[in-house]
């Protein structure tokens, strides 16, 4: 007889191999936000808008600074609008911690095999 934890993951829309992830990541235009407005990048924030992981990710985002493209439906001039009103002094960037999953329905279970 044995303990065990049984997880399961959650994992955000935009990993979803039916999605470009160009739409998340378009090319700036410097000095423009048009970048942030194509069709690709309005699809990117409509899938943002109903993914499980939104609150994980706009954290992440707001979290450090030199993150481009769309991170849970917002584009940076608007992160960074975002951090100002909530007083938040981001971080610098870091590889190590990955909004995108986070670990659900953690669960005991006995294995009598």
């Amino acid at each position: 007889m044995s303990n065990f934890i049984s997880i399961e993951p959650i994992v955000a829309s935009c990993h979803d191999k039916e999605y470009d992830p160009e739409w998340w990541f378009p090319i700036e235009i410097g000095g423009t936000r048009e970048w942030s407005r194509t069709p690709n990048a309005m699809k990117a924030r409509a899938i943002c808008a109903t993914c499980p992981m939104i609150k994980e990710c706009r954290d992440y985002s707001l979290r450090f600074d030199t993150i481009y493209g769309i991170w849970a439906g917002l584009d940076r001039h608007e992160r960074h609008d975002l951090q100002k009103k909530l007083g938040i002094a981001p971080e610098s960037f870091s590889l190590s911690y990955r909004p995108y999953m986070k670990w659900v329905n953690v669960r005991k279970a006995t294995d009598n095999g």
